[in-house]
């Protein structure tokens, strides 16, 4: 049984990744995992589910902050200010220690007492200043050594780092990397919660009212209490804030909220209007379809906030990484104290290397910025109109060397249209109006598909229509017999067909015991298809094709876009046993991803490595069945994904290499008396900002 609540609190990503681990070691928890960035935490429990009250007693055991842990509530960007309270205070308490460590820098260089007396205030204002930016570290260090809870805490390293400063007289430096350390600390808290808004916003096009008709009027309410059923107003400019049909007026929509793309669509009386397009023309009366919650961009929204839940294999690594790095380091810092001084004497400067050391060995900086890339390239991708619903999903898109498609739907738009034609020349035109004249008594789709390509043609009065099921169409005129449809339907009726068509399907066109004209229909392909083969071609991606339909049109299709390889004639269950073997055969790093229309391949899209529904989140068994969705029914997206994730992957690994290249630089500098402690507090907070940074640039990059 799954969970999913919202938590905040945490100081550092590191925490986070503590207490997910410490709840999953509760033996009511499969799993626990907490996406710092979004603030969420999942839980998938054995049975029993725990109370908020408990998971805070048993984050408690391993994390000193209080947390604030609530049932996950599917609301909009938080509105509070990012400058808090608290960060205004702690502003405060570093402009005034700041003033103060240069008092001690004044006096260090022009005495205004005696030595001695000059040495006792420059200690004793050094003290006030380091006491009044340090004190909430120190108290929770304190707390963690004293519980046992965090031994490797951030708060530890830098606490035993300065004390261990002020020890060997370094006065000045203890307090700079305190200051340092906490400018650091809220430049870290703003750029990360401005980048979750950022990456949010750009996405949540949820309406802030509704103009609903009520008491015989329209007034202004909160699009949340809105119900099905309800009449709503929507002029040009404001955003469509539920799924609703348009009951009156006419107008044009922005719909690139959910497709990535400025598409205007005209709608009237009778059509959808999604949640989150923009009214560009017209004023509509609409009547609601679903709630604010069970709306499309909510759901949209919900899907993109809680993806952290699926992690991808760099997070993974990170989450292991962080475990071992810093005791490794902390070791180091220890042999550095003790080695050297034992055949130099130098017990200060190793003592001061050693200190160093301990700064350097936080990992929050990739613990933050790595997770961060991956919502990033989540957020971008439904930007460009394509939600996936997970870190793992995106990471495993990298790794797909084939992709098979279902046709019809996928490929082709399933809707027939005319793609070439013969008429004997001497009865051309009587040919074309029989031919219009009986299809358009029939409802069969080819027929429509027919009457819509040959316009303006004269319509002739026949006489006993009749229409086999089938097969095709039968009527006289003139007083004699007409037939309309397959080879088989005119072999059956002892007519002689001549030249026959191999793909395609064929319709003839008989009168008078001989075949007059034919007309061969296609099933359409749909716009883009050919571009994105030829972009999946070029990353050195396979493409398959099932279909049901006959080998003929399947042949014609492939070879019209470049499929590489097709299987026709398919019953559902031979799709799956296909896929089965398909996957059987793949190793772990050559994925294989099956795309469908969301219904009627929902099976195939599950079994896949990587399952992708094509023609929007309106349908449940879409997002419910698939790993990605292409809201906008585009092909062409299927190759902007994998780009995605491409660039995504890479600014993951480039966030960790720069983070261990600037670490392990660092210690080897400090080792040689280089490094200053303040350039290691750089190298933890300085570069966890750059990182911050270097991750949110993803969701300006250009992927089309």
């Amino acid at each position: 049984m799954k969970k999913l609540y919202d938590i905040k609190g945490f100081d550092c990503a590191n925490c986070a990744l503590k207490v997910s681990r410490h709840l999953s070691s509760d033996p009511k928890i499969k799993s626990a995992s907490i996406d710092f960035v979004n603030e969420k935490l999942y839980v998938d429990y054995q049975k029993d589910e725990l109370s908020i009250e408990e998971l805070k007693r048993k984050a408690a055991e391993v994390e000193s902050d209080p947390l604030e842990i609530r049932e996950h509530r599917n609301s909009q960007v938080a509105k509070t200010p990012i400058l808090t309270r608290a960060i205004k205070i702690k502003i405060l308490r570093i402009i005034i220690s700041a003033v103060l460590l240069g008092l001690v820098y004044f006096f260090d260089r022009y005495p205004l007492l005696t030595t001695a007396m000059n040495e006792a205030l420059i200690i004793a204002v050094s003290i006030i200043s380091y006491l009044l930016i340090s004190y909430d570290i120190l108290f929770k260090a304190g707390r963690n050594l004293f519980t046992g809870r965090s031994v490797f805490d951030e708060t530890v390293l830098m606490s035993v780092a300065t004390l261990g400063a002020f020890a060997i007289q370094s006065y000045e430096e203890a307090v700079l990397v305190m200051l340092l350390f906490q400018i650091g600390e809220i430049f870290e808290d703003i750029s990360i919660e401005k980048s979750r808004r950022s990456i949010v916003a750009a996405l949540d096009l949820r309406s802030d009212i509704a103009h609903v008709y009520r008491n015989d009027e329209y007034m202004d309410v909160d699009p949340s209490i809105l119900v099905k059923g309800d009449v709503i107003m929507v002029r040009v400019g404001e955003i469509i804030p539920v799924d609703s049909t348009v009951i009156s007026g006419t107008g044009s929509l922005d719909t690139s909220s959910l497709t990535g793309e400025f598409l205007p669509q005209g709608v009237v009386a009778g059509d959808v209007a999604l949640s989150g397009t923009v009214v560009t023309d017209g004023i509509l009366i609409l009547k609601v379809e679903k709630a604010y919650q069970e709306s499309t961009i909510s759901k949209i929204i919900e899907l993109v906030t809680t993806s952290g839940e699926h992690k991808a294999k760099a997070e993974k690594f990170i989450a292991r990484f962080s475990r071992f790095y810093t005791p490794i380091v902390m070791a180091l810092a220890l042999l550095v104290a003790i080695i050297p001084p034992l055949f130099n004497g130098d017990w200060r400067g190793s003592a001061y290397t050693a200190l160093t050391f301990l700064v350097v060995s936080c990992p929050c900086a990739i613990v933050i910025s790595v997770p961060l890339a991956f919502f990033t390239g989540i957020g971008l991708a439904s930007k460009k109109g394509i939600v996936i619903k997970g870190a793992n999903y995106l990471d495993r898109l990298n790794e797909v060397k084939t992709i098979i498609y279902d046709k019809t739907g996928t490929l082709t738009t399933g809707e027939f249209s005319v793609t070439s034609f013969y008429f004997v020349k001497s009865d051309e035109q009587i040919a074309r109006q029989l031919l219009v004249s009986l299809e358009s008594l029939s409802g069969h789709p080819l027929a429509k598909a027919i009457t819509g390509h040959f316009k303006d043609i004269e319509i002739l009065n026949v006489d006993q229509f009749h229409e086999e099921t089938g097969r095709g169409l039968r009527a006289l005129y003139d007083g004699k017999e007409v037939l309309v449809g397959n080879s088989q339907f005119l072999k059956s009726n002892h007519i002689t067909l001549g030249e026959t068509i191999q793909s395609g399907v064929v319709v003839y066109v008989a009168y008078d015991k001989r075949v007059i004209g034919r007309v061969e229909l296609n099933d359409t392909i749909k716009p883009g298809v050919a571009d994105m083969v030829s972009k999946l071609h070029r990353e050195h991606v396979r493409l398959e094709m099932l279909t049901g339909d006959r080998e003929s049109n399947a042949a014609h299709i492939s070879q019209k876009i470049g499929i590489d390889e097709y299987h026709a004639e398919l019953l559902p269950q031979d799709k799956i046993r296909y896929l089965d073997e398909k996957l059987a055969g793949s190793n772990s790093k050559q994925a294989v991803a099956f795309i469908g229309d969301g219904v009627n391949d929902a099976p195939s899209i599950a079994k896949a490595d990587i399952g992708i529904a094509m023609g929007g989140i309106g349908s449940d068994i879409a997002v419910s069945s698939a790993d990605a969705v292409i809201m906008n029914d585009d092909p062409r997206k299927v190759a902007t994904a994998i780009k995605i994730a491409r660039i995504t992957r890479r600014r993951a690994i480039s966030n960790i290499v720069i983070a261990l290249i600037v670490k392990i630089s660092v210690m080897v500098l400090a080792y040689f008396n280089l490094a200053p402690m303040w350039l290691a507090v750089l190298s933890d907070s300085g570069l966890a900002i750059l990182l911050v940074i270097n991750s949110l640039l993803l969701i300006k990059a250009k992927v089309e």
